[in-house]
């Protein structure tokens, strides 16, 4: 009798030791499952911050190609005004096609300084933090416009303040009185062979670096107008 009871013992703590691996076993799979749903709505809240930060990197960077665009049409109006008047100075000296008074008025121009200042504030941000965007080939078109566009217009650019400071400067300090730009260059004396020689020798100068500085200044702003599209696409499609 005694080894029937014994038998019955062991049958029920091998019942109740059954039991709670079960029991233990669903504990374990309840947290494990809580863990997962856990990182996953801890994934979903970091993706959710990500396109966040992302469409308002985005909606700056629509905002730094819109006033570099206003730029490169102002800057463009510009350069078309100095290139006139490069063709005006050839004109005047070889055959007398336009009047002193003419010639005053486009130097205004044509001694002037061509600007370049990048806008580039949401790709800094890019490269400065972990913040991205989602579209690799965006990306790519972004990078391309900013280190493969802009760098040859920024070296023209400087290329012809450095003129400006060793040829134009010390050519407007002996020949000229003033220059303004809404008026006019007022020569000291338009007979001077100097004057003449001068001004011509800047002009084989400017003649080659203008129409550069136009045909980058039209480049970088179709290439400006293109990542527009593809940054507005993003946007609307976010």
């Amino acid at each position: 009798m005694l080894f029937i009871f014994r038998q019955l013992r062991r049958l029920e703590l091998r019942k109740r030791g059954g039991q709670y691996f079960l029991y233990a076993f669903g504990e374990i799979v309840l947290i494990v499952v809580g863990i997962l749903i856990a990182l996953q709505i801890q994934n979903w809240n970091e993706g959710r911050r990500d396109r966040i930060k992302e469409r308002y990197l985005l909606e700056e960077l629509v905002d730094n190609l819109n006033q570099e665009a206003e730029r490169l049409e102002q800057g463009l109006v510009g350069i078309n005004g100095q290139i006139e008047a490069v063709e005006v100075i050839e004109a005047y000296f070889k055959e007398r096609s336009y009047t002193k008074d003419d010639l005053e008025k486009h130097l205004s121009y044509y001694l002037g300084s061509f600007s370049f200042q990048p806008i580039s504030s949401a790709y800094d941000t890019m490269k400065s933090t972990e913040v991205g965007f989602s579209s690799r080939s965006m990306k790519a078109e972004l990078i391309d416009y900013y280190e493969r566009w802009h760098p040859p217009l920024q070296f023209l650019v400087q290329a012809h303040r450095e003129i400006n400071s060793t040829e134009t400067r010390p050519f407007l300090m002996k020949h000229l009185e003033t220059v303004t730009r809404a008026e006019r260059a007022v020569i000291k004396n338009v007979e001077d062979p100097d004057f003449r020689e001068s001004l011509l020798g800047l002009n084989v100068i400017f003649k080659n670096l203008f129409p550069n500085i136009r045909t980058h200044v039209e480049d970088l702003l179709n290439k400006n107008r293109e990542l527009l599209a593809l940054v507005e696409q993003e946007l609307e499609r976010m």
